[in-house]
């Protein structure tokens, strides 16, 4: 640590080894230690204050629009005249069950203009919407878009479907192009990603991912794809599922939330 850029230094070294014992991330501990180097008094107190009831950290989560909220793909076989079971990679090029005219049809057919005018949402998927009220989280949606009309339809059905509640979301929902519509940016510092595509699992880094059964994921491919990180991952059949998944996960870090917060009190008197 940086002895002018942390004056009062014994009591920053000692919040940040509570920051350290307690779990946070690199970035959590390094905003941390930002915040306390602006106070003139009692540095560790106000370090530790963070871990008292309701103080820790919430947790992230980020979910996905494209078949998991709706059923994109069924829609984007349809228009390809493919059979949906067949969509087992995640890149139409890339798929080894469509010969050379399928696989043109189908990626032509995930550039179709007014493919998110009309989304018909999964009947259950308004469960999503208990993320933005649950106040352990921090309630993302992370979805790419291959053009601006379609980030415009999506955003529009998105406000129509979740109402006030989707002011409650960050929203990351950038325009990128067709060939990098699959390489999605992520926040740092995920408690959980809900997706169903595997790059998508590997890449954001999550402590945990959901993942709605699709063709795409439960493939050798998919499979393959995620083969390092398949301990954390769990598939679910309906959003209902979802959502029992994630109060499960919560309710573990809960606990482990416990033992952190018992923890500053044995080793910094709190």
């Amino acid at each position: 640590m940086d002895d002018k850029k942390y004056p009062n230094m014994n009591s920053v070294k000692i919040a940040a080894e509570a920051a350290e014992r307690l779990g946070f991330s690199d970035k959590q501990r390094s905003d941390l230690l930002d915040e306390l180097s602006m106070l003139p008094n009692g540095p560790v107190k106000h370090a530790l204050s963070l871990f008292s009831e309701g103080g820790m950290p919430k947790k992230r989560v980020v979910l996905d629009v494209d078949d998991v909220m709706w059923p994109l793909n069924e829609h984007v076989a349809w228009l390809a005249n493919v059979d949906f079971n067949d969509i087992v990679t995640f890149f139409a090029p890339d798929n080894y069950m469509l010969d050379d005219a399928a696989k043109k049809r189908l990626y032509e057919a995930y550039q179709t203009p007014w493919l998110h005018v009309h989304m018909d949402f999964y009947p259950d998927a308004r469960l999503f919407a208990t993320l933005a009220h649950d106040s352990r989280i921090e309630p993302w949606i992370a979805s790419n878009n291959t053009s601006q009309t379609a980030r415009n339809d999506k955003l529009c059905n998105l406000k129509d479907f979740f109402g006030p509640d989707l002011n409650r979301f960050s929203l990351h929902m950038p325009v990128v192009d067709m060939a990098d519509t699959h390489e999605k940016i992520f926040p740092d510092d995920i408690f959980c990603l809900i997706d169903d595509s595997p790059k998508n699992a590997v890449k954001s880094g999550a402590q945990h991912v959901l993942m709605r059964k699709k063709p795409w994921n439960q493939s050798a491919w998919g499979q393959g794809v995620m083969k390092n990180i398949l301990p954390r991952v769990r598939f679910y059949d309906d959003t209902a599922q979802c959502i029992c998944m994630l109060q499960e996960l919560l309710m573990k870090e809960d606990e482990w939330d416990v033992q952190k917060k018992e923890l500053a009190a044995k080793n910094f008197g709190l």
